[in-house]
């Protein structure tokens, strides 16, 4: 059987990774070479230079950590801990925020490693989905939501 016709997908450096869709046997594959995207350096910077910028992304975690001066070192020792699979997300801390209302919102709020390896995750999977998703899908898909799906059906 021939494979489908699915884009490929370039990473930084010489890292490509083809789709083939359909196929059990790649699915190992697949995940594999995603798991080391996370080795890449690169995604790290990328991911804290979208996310530092944010007032929110400042307030410690439960660690107590903020995205303040985040090192190469840093992101290195991140790294380390993907190749050696011992990286474990922390639990979130848990604030109770009171609404105009008076009622309580809930919020929990991830050590600043834990914002940075979830930013590298969403990149990762969005650029090797985005361009397999039909033009149609408008759920959880950056810059679409169901405002732009109304859009659609409209026009």
């Amino acid at each position: 059987m021939e494979q489908p016709n699915v884009p490929t997908r370039g990473t930084v450096g010489s890292n490509t990774h083809s789709l083939g869709v359909g196929k059990e046997s790649n699915l190992k594959m697949i995940s594999r070479n995603l798991y080391h995207d996370m080795f890449n350096e690169v995604y790290y910077k990328n991911a804290y230079e979208v996310i530092k910028s944010r007032k929110s992304n400042m307030t410690p975690g439960v660690d107590g950590e903020t995205f303040d001066g985040l090192s190469t070192k840093k992101i290195r020792d991140i790294i380390q801990t993907m190749k050696d699979r011992s990286f474990q997300f922390k639990p979130s801390r848990r604030i109770t925020v009171i609404k105009p209302n008076g009622k309580e919102r809930h919020l929990g709020i991830p050590s600043a490693t834990d914002k940075l390896v979830q930013r590298v995750l969403k990149g990762i999977i969005e650029e090797v989905y985005e361009p397999i998703f039909l033009d149609t899908s408008h759920g959880f898909r950056p810059n679409r939501s169901t405002h732009s799906a109304l859009k659609v059906i409209r026009t």
